[in-house]
């Protein structure tokens, strides 16, 4: 099933042309499967119909914390600073996320608004913020010294407090 997906999808891409060998692999691939029962573009419907709900799922908030007061965890990815404090700022579940990498789901990202702003001691450095989460999706590009990237939140809390993170 791997060997056919990673051929499907190297389809839509521009300029590939699979050899008749390819073509011929793919059809064998699939003939054995259908002798043991496999439905393959069945698999597949279903897959793709798994991925949609998995990421509609990953953008919805969850309305049962909407419009409460939380302390949450986390770390400061800076949107906006006022001299050496962070007074807006994704709140992340891991240290650098969204730098170098690929942020994490819009419903794992918390837009905080704090305009006291708080110091950033260092991005590995977590936090707890306070304040009642609401809905509120946003897009914004965060931009760093060596690059951008555009980030996604479901949710927002104006902070009563943002303090480093103590056990």
């Amino acid at each position: 099933m791997g060997t056919i997906a990673r051929y499907e999808a190297s389809l839509n891409e521009p300029g590939f042309k699979p050899s008749e060998e390819a073509k011929k692999n793919i059809a064998e691939i699939r003939a054995n499967l259908k002798k043991q029962g496999i439905d393959v573009d069945h698999l597949f419907s279903m897959r793709e119909q798994i991925k949609q709900q998995r990421m509609a799922s990953a953008t919805q908030p969850n309305k049962a914390i909407l419009d409460k007061k939380h302390r949450i965890p986390g770390f400061i990815t800076p949107v906006e600073m006022e001299g050496t404090k962070v007074t807006k700022f994704f709140l992340v579940p891991t240290a650098g996320a969204c730098i170098h990498t690929p942020p994490p789901p819009p419903n794992q990202i918390v837009l905080v608004d704090y305009p006291e702003g708080i110091e950033l001691v260092s991005l590995a450095t977590p936090v707890w913020v306070e304040g009642e989460l609401f809905n509120q999706a946003v897009k914004q590009d965060v931009n760093y010294s060596d690059g951008a990237s555009n980030v996604e939140a479901v949710y927002q809390i104006n902070a009563d407090l943002v303090e480093n993170y103590e056990m």
